[in-house]
C-alpha cells in the first residue's frame, strides 16, 4: 500500500461519507472538466506530436516533467505515459528517464547497457516488473532499445532508495566491502566491526521491513554508512568522481535502513538523491520522472490543508513534527527547478487493473514469471461517483483528455478525484492545483497483461 494508503488508514475509511458538498456535482468540478481538451488514445499511446501539441504548450520550457500513475497495475497509465516519454524525447529535447526505481543499480548497471538487446534484460533486472516486464511497458522498453544506438538516446536512472535491483544484491555488498576496507584498512581499529555491519546490509537488502532490527543495530549500522559517506565525500573533491557517487550511495543506504526499520520519509530522501543526480550528472539536462501520482505532488499542503474529512482525520492524527517534516518527492522537485518542473498525474475512470502488485525488490527469474502471470488476474474497476473530475470528464465523452491546472479557471477550488490510490481510496476532495499542474484523463483502463480497452 502507498504512504498515503497507510496514513488514511482503514478506521479514517470507515468515516461517514466525505463533506456533503463533495456528494454530487458541483459547479467547481463541471468548470474545470469544461476546460480539458480531449487526445485521440491512439495518438497518446503512440506519442503523436499532433495529439500531445496541448501538453506540449502547457509542459513549455519545463525542464522536469513528472509523470505520475494511480495505481500500479494500471496498463492504460503505462501505456499513455509511454506515448508521453516518446512525445517529449522526439519533440521537446528530454533525453533522460528518471524511475522511481534503485538509485545504485540503475545508476551503475544503465552504463553497462551496451545495446538494444541489453536494455530488456537490464529492465527486468532492476526496474518494478510492472513497468519492466508487463504486456503494457513492453512499448516504453522496446522504445527505449530503438533508441539506444542513436545520437541522442534517452538515460535511464533511478532515485529511490530502496534497494530493488538485481545488482544491489549481486554486486553492491562486494564493492562495499572493499571500499569500506580501503577506507578503514583496520576497521576495528576505528570501531567498526565489519561482520556485523555486513551482515545487517543483508538483513536490510534480503528482508527490508520484514527484518525488525534491535535499535543499536540500526543506529551502528546507520553510523558507519555515515562514516564513509563523510570520507568518500571529502576524498571526492578534486579527485574521483566515483567516490562522490559513493558517498550518495551511503546516505542512501543509511536513509534505506532509516526508512525500513524506523519509519523515516522515503520522499524526503528520494529527493535527496534526486538533487544529487541533477548535481552531479544531469545539469542542464531536461528530464521525465516516472512514478506514482502520491510521490509527484510538488506541494505537501495540498494534502496537509485538503478540506475532504477523510484527510483531515489522518491530519489530525500528526504530530506537530510529523506535520512540520511532512514532504513528497515533488516537494524537492519544485524546490530545486521551481516553475520549470511540470507535475502531470494520471486519472483513469473505469475499466480493469491488475491488483496484485509486489513492491518487495529484486526477484529471480522463476518469482518473477509468477509475478508477471499473475498481472493477468484483473479486478474491475467501477467508474468514478458522481461528482467526481472523472466522471464529468466521462460525462462529456472523452475516452482520453488533457486538463492544465494552470490555466483552469478554477484550479485552486476543491473537486474530487481518485487520484491518490484507487485500489485502496475513494475520491478525495483537493485543491489539486496547489500540487498538480495538470492531469491525463483516461475513460477505460486495463489490467498490465491485458489488450487495450476500446472506448468509443
Amino acid at each position: 500500500m502507498s504512504r498515503l494508503g497507510l496514513l488514511l488508514g482503514a478506521s479514517t475509511l470507515a468515516l461517514a461519507l466525505p463533506l456533503t458538498s463533495q456528494q454530487s456535482d458541483s459547479e467547481e468540478t463541471v468548470s474545470l472538466a469544461r476546460a480539458a481538451i480531449g487526445i485521440d488514445v491512439a495518438g497518446l499511446f503512440s506519442g503523436d506530436a499532433g495529439a500531445l501539441k496541448a501538453v506540449g504548450r502547457a509542459v513549455g520550457s519545463a525542464r522536469v516533467v513528472m509523470l505520475g500513475e494511480p495505481w500500479h497495475g494500471d496498463g492504460a497509465a503505462i501505456r499513455a505515459r509511454t506515448g508521453l516519454v516518446r512525445y517529449l524525447h522526439e519533440q521537446l529535447g528530454f533525453d533522460v528517464l528518471a524511475f522511481e526505481g534503485d538509485f545504485y543499480s540503475l545508476n551503475v548497471g544503465w552504463p553497462q547497457v551496451r545495446g538494444a538487446d541489453d536494455v530488456a534484460p537490464f529492465a527486468r533486472d532492476n526496474v518494478f516488473p510492472f513497468w519492466s516486464a508487463s504486456r503494457a511497458a513492453q512499448p516504453l522498453w522496446e522504445y527505449i532499445a530503438m533508441q539506444a544506438s542513436s545520437p541522442r538516446p534517452l538515460e535511464i536512472t533511478g532515485f529511490d532508495i530502496r534497494h530493488t535491483g538485481r545488482l544491489a544484491h549481486t554486486e553492491l555488498p562486494r564493492q562495499l566491502r572493499r571500499r569500506l576496507v580501503s577506507t578503514f584498512p583496520h576497521p576495528d581499529s576505528v570501531g567498526v566491526d565489519t561482520a556485523a555491519f555486513f551482515a545487517t546490509l543483508d538483513r536490510l537488502l534480503t528482508h527490508e521491513w520484514d527484518y525488525r532490527p534491535p535499535t543499536a543495530e540500526r543506529e551502528q549500522f546507520v553510523s558507519v554508512l555515515n562514516r564513509l559517506a563523510h570520507a568518500w565525500e571529502k576524498r571526492a573533491a578534486g579527485r574521483l568522481p566515483d567516490d562522490a557517487f559513493w558517498a550518495q550511495e551511503a546516505r542512501s543506504l543509511a536513509s534505506a535502513a532509516s526508512f525500513a526499520w524506523a519509519g523515516k520519509s522515503r520522499d524526503r530522501a528520494m529527493g535527496e538523491n534526486f538533487a544529487w543526480l541533477v548535481a552531479h550528472r544531469f545539469r542542464d539536462r531536461r528530464i521525465i520522472i516516472w512514478a506514482h501520482n502520491n510521490h509527484i505532488i510538488a506541494d505537501h499542503r495540498m494534502y496537509l490543508d485538503a478540506p475532504d474529512s477523510t484527510i483531515r482525520a489522518s491530519v489530525a492524527r500528526m504530530s506537530a513534527v510529523e506535520r512540520d517534516s511532512f514532504t513528497f518527492f515533488g516537494d524537492a522537485v519544485r524546490r530545486l527547478f521551481k516553475n520549470d518542473a511540470f507535475a502531470l498525474a494520471t486519472l483513469s475512470h473505469e475499466g480493469t487493473y491488475s491488483p496484485l502488485i509486489d513492491v518487495r525488490g529484486y526477484l529471480d527469474s522463476t518469482t518473477l514469471m509468477r509475478y508477471v502471470i499473475a498481472f493477468d488476474s484483473v479486478g474491475v474497476l467501477p467508474p468514478a461517483d458522481p461528482g467526481s473530475l472523472e466522471a464529468a470528464l466521462a460525462g462529456r465523452g472523452f475516452c482520453a483528455a488533457f486538463l492544465d491546472l494552470h490555466h483552469a479557471a478554477m484550479h485552486q477550488k476543491p473537486v474530487r478525484t481518485r487520484a491518490l490510490d484507487y485500489s485502496k481510496l475513494p475520491a478525495l476532495a483537493m485543491r489539486w492545483g496547489v500540487g498538480y499542474d495538470g492531469f491525463l484523463f483516461l475513460r477505460r483502463t486495463f489490467g498490465l497483461n491485458a489488450a487495450p480497452a476500446h472506448c468509443e
